[in-house]
């Protein structure tokens, strides 16, 4: 699992914050936003993919259903969360971010930052308003680099 923070965990690797830089396909960032306009509920799940050259580069989108059932707030779905661990495990691809949907901007919000002290590993936000995104190690942002229009 990517970590934006230096752990000793033979799993865990840290991502550069020298220059740190995610690449997501352009349809992941519009599905996330679709499903919000749809629905009006928070989506949420992880992005899955490889590190490589000191990029962070997404090939999967794994969206788990949202149990606070919320327009503002998100639990994934234990489920989903297994999921992706075992994916990880079983060596089919690392999770490189969780990614979600806001109502407004893409900034963090306060519960986002309490929620990245327990998962500390790269946050990628989409706003619902314009399906613009941004990425997150807590308060500190990264590189998102968005592929295809």
């Amino acid at each position: 699992m990517l970590s934006c923070l230096r752990t000793s965990g033979r799993r865990s690797r840290e991502l550069s914050l020298t220059k740190p830089r995610l690449v997501v396909p352009h349809e992941f960032i519009r599905e996330i936003c679709s499903l919000y306009k749809e629905t009006g509920i928070e989506q949420a799940g992880f992005l899955l993919g490889r590190v490589e050259s000191g990029e962070a580069l997404a090939e999967a989108m794994l969206l788990g259903r949202n149990i606070d059932n919320s327009p503002t707030s998100f639990t994934i779905d234990p489920q989903a969360v297994i999921e992706a661990v075992r994916l990880e495990e079983e060596g089919v691809a690392e999770v490189i971010a969780l990614i979600h949907a806001h109502p407004c901007g893409p900034e963090p919000s306060p519960a986002d930052l309490r929620g990245w002290e327990a998962w500390p590993i790269p946050w990628v936000i989409v706003s619902a308003v314009d399906c613009s995104a941004r990425a997150w190690c807590g308060r500190e942002e990264l590189v998102l680099e968005v592929l295809g229009t």
